[in-house]
């Protein structure tokens, strides 16, 4: 009688490994996409998100951007996201002179207080996309706007100082909340 030959087992070691290793490389991709998708609603949910900063990894903190100095570009792309000219913008709301942001494009970055500014606007923009549930045209138009409980200046006209953000910031959690007096 003849006897059925086995099929040889190699390793019982790398064939438990292989198929721990799929699992477990199956777990690494899941996780991947979750932090993928964990920092694409927190690039999302941020303001820097009107500056054209974008990195893989750690979601991007504002205040950290803020502090090491933010690329002169930032401010481009941003007046870019508020529909006018860069000159215009940074000369009439983050008050840089022509000569001095050269100087900066030339350096490749701006001082504390410049990026400070421009961050301030990305907020502005971000809180006004929200309000106007996420149509970034009617929340530019909105910013552009006079407003009577601004003394008839525009949102971005009165935030060219932190109180007068701070007041603009009040004035659209009014109008999300409806409390218009």
């Amino acid at each position: 009688m003849a006897t059925a030959k086995k099929a040889p087992v190699r390793n019982k070691a790398s064939a438990k490994s292989k198929k721990t290793g799929s699992v477990t490389s199956t777990a690494r991709m899941s996780t991947r996409l979750l932090k993928d998708k964990a920092s694409a609603l927190a690039y999302a949910r941020s303001p820097v998100r009107f500056l054209g900063i974008r990195r893989k990894g750690a979601p991007l903190r504002l205040a950290t951007l803020v502090a090491a100095g933010l690329s002169p570009k930032t401010a481009d792309v941003l007046a870019g996201n508020l529909e006018m000219p860069a000159s215009e913008f940074t000369t009439k709301y983050i008050h840089i002179p022509k000569q001095t942001m050269a100087r900066r494009k030339a350096k490749g970055k701006l001082n504390v207080d410049e990026s400070d500014r421009v961050a301030r606007f990305a907020r502005l923009l971000k809180q006004t996309t929200d309000m106007m549930e996420g149509d970034q045209d009617a929340a530019i138009r909105w910013l552009k706007s006079p407003q009577v409980l601004l003394d008839g200046q525009s949102p971005l006209e009165y935030a060219v100082t932190e109180t007068g953000a701070a007041e603009v910031q009040q004035l659209i959690g009014r109008v999300e909340y409806g409390v218009y007096s």
